[in-house]
């Protein structure tokens, strides 16, 4: 079954120039589509779970043989191809993401850099043709830490390729 991934920004602004009033509307969907395989372009696994993290606590992702799927089997990522987290509107803490023991760098640039996820917050991350490549044991955790404050929760979605 293919796997879309995509979002839409629409909007629109006004203001009063020169008398008038003048609008300005935008839209930009963007849809990535992958068949079902383990080709450029293509994917075959997914992991999709909604966690919650104690206060001053973390967990790891462990791409290449440390989550399992909907089903309970134990998936191996070899590609990445898109990475979506959405923390719970009612999460009173920032969640950071990154920063791991053997991090997956995929979209971050490095090892020791991370994104942070405020309250209601949500980040999609995607490179459907090549994707990113998990390393087992060198570069295959995201992290996910919950720095102090109250318990929080958050949806994450990875797909990918096990090829």
């Amino acid at each position: 079954m293919p796997i879309k991934v995509g979002a839409t920004l629409t909007g629109g602004v006004s203001a009063t120039i020169d008398r008038g009033r003048t609008t300005f509307v935008f839209e930009t969907p963007t849809l990535v589509d992958l068949p079902q395989g383990t080709s450029s372009g293509s994917a075959d696994i997914v992991f999709s779970d909604t966690r919650t993290l104690a206060t001053n606590t973390n967990e790891d992702l462990d791409l290449a043989g440390g989550v399992s799927d909907v089903f309970g089997v134990t998936r191996t990522f070899v590609k990445v191809k898109a990475i979506r987290l959405k923390a719970a509107a009612a999460n009173t803490t920032t969640l950071v993401v990154g920063n791991g023991t053997n991090p997956f760098v995929g979209p971050f640039g490095a090892g020791t850099h991370t994104l942070s996820l405020a309250a209601g917050g949500e980040i999609l991350l995607t490179a459907p043709a090549a994707g990113w490549t998990v390393t087992a044991g060198s570069a295959d955790v995201i992290k996910v830490t919950n720095p102090a404050g109250a318990s929080a929760t958050y949806d994450v979605d990875i797909i990918g390729t096990s090829a």
